[in-house]
């Protein structure tokens, strides 16, 4: 418990921003307030990273954040533990293993995952990418699993999802692969439900990312919606059966199980509807960043690059919310820079037009 009168700010959830808030902590704490912070894995991992991590242009360790000892050095509360709902009539987080946490202010920033639809019953078979904390080891898993077969043959890998993430891991990922099983030859699969590539961003800029697909002898299935996985085939919506020894989801973004439990006012996707504060529409105490917030009546791409910039807004809108003052707006921006990694030291961006 705080202290008598001292205020309780609490982040749940080590996403971009939330990482963000302890950052600014650490450099100028709010006075007369306690900061907490609290997450399901001891480390945060930087999303971008991971497809260079994938092509060994940087370590695995670059890309991860040490939460308990970021909280350390900024003097923070640091809870490695699942949420398991909310006491909004108490203002207090609930755990299954430790006492409930009170709060002033909660800042939730819990992220997205992969949209399994029919998949999510074959995980055994589907690795998706989220969590990203565990990505790396349950791939190295996967692959090594594979190693008799590909004394005989190519590893035939499917990647299921043709927007950016999809994209970026099956230009990325045979280095890694080699990484694990050696010299071996990979066959690499993209499936997109839809009937082209990186819904979105321009035609010129698919053009040119397809031809780098092309040149690295990625087969691409547009159109093909992956209905379900049977023992190492996929399924898909025409009746056909395609092969693949390791599946990969990088999918849409569907909202985490804490969300529901949590209990507030959430859209169709399950997400939870804010205010252009990033406050609850139900409760003014309680902020929403990154993916697991949406904007309400305006239609926000779930991106790294807004949760980035809620950070100093959210930081901001504590402080001014402590003290009663008028919160800030945030304006997410028309247009954003995107970058693709081509796994070979090159990218192709699209900016505008």
């Amino acid at each position: 418990m705080p202290p008598t009168g001292e205020r309780s700010i609490v982040l749940l959830g080590m996403g971009h921003t939330n990482t963000l808030v302890l950052r600014r902590w650490r450099a100028a704490p709010v006075l007369g307030a306690r900061l907490t912070c609290i997450s399901d894995f001891p480390t945060a991992t930087y999303s971008g990273m991971l497809p260079g991590v994938l092509a060994e242009q940087y370590t695995a360790r670059q890309m991860t954040i040490d939460l308990a000892g970021n909280c350390e050095r900024a003097r923070a509360e640091w809870v490695l533990s699942d949420v398991t709902g909310a006491d909004w009539e108490d203002s207090q987080l609930l755990f299954a293993d430790r006492p409930p946490l009170p709060f002033d202010v909660l800042s939730i920033g819990v992220g997205s995952r992969p949209d399994m639809g029919p998949l999510g019953g074959t995980a055994d078979r589907c690795l998706p990418i989220k969590p990203m904390q565990t990505f790396l080891t349950r791939l190295r898993r996967s692959l090594a699993a594979c190693q008799p077969l590909t004394r005989r043959r190519p590893l035939r890998v499917a990647v299921v999802g043709g927007g950016a993430a999809g994209v970026e891991i099956a230009l990325c990922l045979p280095p890694f692969v080699r990484q694990v099983l050696g010299p071996v030859g990979v066959e690499m699969t993209l499936f997109e439900a839809n009937p082209r590539l990186l819904r979105g961003m321009l035609a010129r800029t698919v053009a040119r990312i397809d031809r780098r697909l092309e040149a690295h002898h990625i087969r691409r299935e547009l159109g093909a919606r992956v209905e379900r996985v049977v023992g190492d085939q996929l399924v898909l919506r025409d009746g056909r059966q395609i092969r693949a020894d390791v599946i990969l989801c990088a999918t849409g973004a569907t909202a985490p199980p804490l969300l529901e439990k949590i209990g507030l006012n959430h859209d169709e996707r399950g997400f939870l509807v804010t205010r252009r504060t990033l406050q609850s529409v139900e409760e003014d105490r309680v902020f929403v960043v990154g993916d697991c917030g949406s904007l309400q009546s305006m239609c926000v791409p779930k991106a790294g690059v807004f949760a980035v910039r809620q950070a100093p807004l959210v930081w901001q809108n504590i402080a001014r919310y402590l003290d009663g003052r008028p919160l800030q707006l945030f304006t997410p921006q028309q247009r954003f820079l995107k970058l693709l990694n081509m796994g070979d030291g090159s990218a192709v961006g699209e900016y505008r037009n």
